[in-house]
């Protein structure tokens, strides 16, 4: 290799190995945001390179292959689809349909996030690490108004909770921080708490369009990592200061409409107006907020945790008092704004965001098992939106398909999401979305949150734990008739494998990690008996609503026992 001017010249060699290296000195817990000097930052970066450079190439491969499938491996989707012999750009040209796509694209969402949410508290952006430009499109920032939340969908439920860390961490120590930007925008108006605009950055700052319900939002990622991991000390220290303080915000900043419900007064719906009393978006959001903060207390009661009676007793008032954003419209829809000044909320309105539906993904409202009439509302709602959008929307259909049950129309979504683009300018137009030639979500342009929205998505169709109970295969589409997924997480600290044949479910088995009771949601398939792995056989408890419920031990793996 000789350097030929500012150009690196290969020759007479078949193959070449180039070795980069990069680091940064910024600290998420340094009240600079930095925790080295520039000097120490360059000697660090040179001893990685050298350390590196006496490596060969197997040696380095084996250090990446060790780092990472450790994690990685925790889940595997076969979908008996042979592995094919042309590359990834042919596969999504000519063919979409291929099982194995739909395979490597679930895998694909989960492999960026180990490469893009682990090390440091620095959580993925909107295109993770791998932004090629020094101006960026939406600067390439943390954006409040689902982009940054949608990055952190598949986490959980795809056994990947470490990589939850930056970004749960992030949201602890800004919204804390009573000298920081977060607080600052909370006191502007006089209230306590805190609050977030739409564009945000790693040093805290926040600006451009305040987006309240945001902070409600962002504590649904602290509340579903304590459902998932069921880390009481995470909940005590972390997650539960920051919902007290968020609830504390609202609190102050509700106020009666004109029937005696408490309503956040003008919001927007992103990204459309109009700014309104009442707007569905933050009413879910706040419902979300305040439902899961009462679970949390309830949690702490269980525990013997001492309580806040004051703010328990304020929080009983408010939520008793609060419009959840649940009403049915002229043409059968969840309404998006409670008044609609402006009469956007007409059937065939396509916009790219759903936030309407914030209480059926990600929250939990709605639900065809407790609320039919808005389950079916909320279907109303997406057909209305149409299958097409930007990346990102298309991926969050389909989990919303999923959550109404119709695997079907959530692989419908998923292929359109699968769609090849080659536009790498901003777009909005719904045609416009889908892939790139790698798999990058295409906005257009690339934005990784389409990417982890699907791996989550996808994940909805196969287990769904977010109604108290865990419902298996609850979607699962026709073009998947036989296959298996190995190491699904389940709220309560549940590790679920799952095998099925001709779309019907042949076995489970389950790790418990926490040791807590079991309810799984059967309505179709009775469950004969459930063993431990020991072979003992565990007591059952069946209601005629099809839910089972069993009691677990700690690291214990059970057999659910299916009558087919």
């Amino acid at each position: 290799m000789l350097i030929e001017g500012d150009r690196l010249v290969v020759k007479n060699a078949d193959a070449v190995t180039l070795l980069l290296t990069g680091a940064t000195n910024f600290s998420l817990s340094s009240p600079s945001y930095i925790d080295e000097t520039s000097e120490e930052l360059h000697l660090r970066i040179s001893d990685r390179i050298c350390k590196a450079s006496i490596k060969g190439y197997e040696q380095l491969k084996q250090s990446h292959l060790k780092d990472y499938c450790p994690l990685f491996q925790r889940v595997k989707l076969d979908l008996t689809e042979t592995l094919p012999v042309i590359p990834t750009d042919e596969l999504v040209k000519f063919h979409k349909e291929s099982l194995y796509l739909d395979m490597l694209y679930f895998q694909y969402g989960r492999y960026l996030m180990l490469a893009s949410s682990r090390g440091m508290d620095l959580p993925s952006n909107l295109q993770g690490i791998w932004n090629n430009d020094n101006t960026p499109p939406w600067e390439c920032d943390i954006h409040s108004n689902i982009n940054v939340q949608m990055n952190y969908w598949p986490v959980e439920n795809c056994n990947l909770s470490e990589c939850h860390a930056p970004f749960l961490n992030y949201i602890f120590k800004e919204a804390l921080k009573s000298d920081g930007s977060w607080q600052k925008v909370a006191q502007e108006e006089g209230l306590r708490g805190w609050a977030i605009k739409t564009q945000s950055n790693i040093f805290g700052y926040t600006d451009w369009n305040i987006n309240r319900p945001a902070n409600a939002w962002y504590c649904m990622h602290l509340w579903q990592h304590y459902l998932y991991t069921q880390d009481v000390n995470f909940l005590v220290e972390k997650a539960f200061p920051v919902m007290q303080l968020t609830c504390e915000y609202w609190f102050d900043r509700l106020k009666e409409d004109e029937n005696g419900k408490l309503v956040a007064p003008d919001e927007w719906s992103p990204e459309q107006g109009p700014w309104e009393d009442g707007v569905s978006y933050a009413q879910q959001l706040i419902w979300q907020l305040f439902s899961e903060t009462t679970q949390a207390l309830q949690v702490f009661r269980q525990k013997g945790i001492q309580q806040n009676e004051a703010f328990e007793k304020e929080l009983k008032d408010k939520f008793a008092r609060l419009d959840n954003g649940l009403t049915i419209g002229s043409w059968g829809q969840i309404k998006e704004w409670k008044y609609d000044t402006w009469q956007l909320d007409t059937l065939g309105n396509q916009h790219r965001h759903l936030s309407n539906l914030m209480a059926l993904y990600p929250g939990n409202q709605i639900s065809y098992y407790r609320t039919p009439e808005y389950a079916e509302a909320a279907k109303q709602t997406l057909l209305s939106r149409g299958d097409l959008g930007t990346g990102w929307s298309r991926a969050w259909k389909i989990a919303c398909w999923a959550r109404l049950q119709d695997g079907d129309h959530a692989y419908r979504l998923l292929k359109s999401a699968l769609s090849l683009s080659s536009l790498t300018v901003i777009s909005m137009d719904n045609d416009k979305g889908g892939v790139y030639e790698n798999l990058f979500d295409s906005h257009p342009p690339f934005q990784i949150d389409g990417n982890f929205g699907a791996t989550a998505g996808m994940a909805e169709m196969l287990l769904q734990s977010h109604q108290g109970f865990i419902q298996l295969l609850p979607a699962l589409p026709a073009a998947w008739p036989e296959g298996c997924i190995d190491g699904l997480r389940a709220v309560g600290d549940f590790t679920f494998n799952l095998k099925w044949k001709q779309h019907v479910l042949q076995e489970c088995t389950l790790v418990s990690g926490s040791g807590n009771e079991c309810t799984i949601y059967s309505p179709d398939i009775v469950i004969q008996k459930v063993e431990a792995a020991s072979g003992e056989e565990v007591p059952v408890t069946a209601s005629d609503k099809g839910l089972y419920t069993f009691q677990t031990e700690k690291g214990v793996e059970y057999h659910v026992i299916l009558k087919n």
